[in-house]
């Protein structure tokens, strides 16, 4: 068996049926096919997001019986978006990553020349 990577699931609000009966019902299609495709779905690293606006309600309460918690924040294809959708764990990583980048190039400056540190 292999496991498929980045399989991403959204499911809005609106709608006769619960969120928690869409999700799991969206949940159950993917493992059959999966299954019938020889994938398996990797609960382990399965990440569920409820994305609110900051003053709204977004207490991180638990989705049907498996108590599975909505996460703060999850990163799809290398950007991390919180569960407000306001960036900042994003901008704080990239500012966290760019300090880190420039502390190296101090490390190395003073074997370089002026033009190669520039650039």
């Amino acid at each position: 068996m292999f496991y498929a990577d980045d399989t991403q699931l959204y499911v809005t609000r609106k709608g006769s049926l619960s969120r928690v009966t869409k999700i799991e019902s969206c949940i159950d299609q993917i493992r059959h096919w999966m299954s019938t495709n020889m994938l398996v779905l990797n609960e382990g690293k399965s990440e569920i997001v409820k994305f609110s606006p900051k003053f709204g309600r977004n207490n991180g309460s638990p989705l049907g019986d498996d108590n599975i918690v909505p996460s703060v924040k999850v990163r799809n294809l290398g950007v991390i978006m919180d569960n407000n959708a306001t960036m900042s764990a994003h901008v704080s990583n990239l500012c966290t990553l760019a300090s880190f980048a420039l502390y190296q190039i101090g490390k190395i400056g003073n074997i370089l020349d002026q033009s190669s540190t520039e650039k």
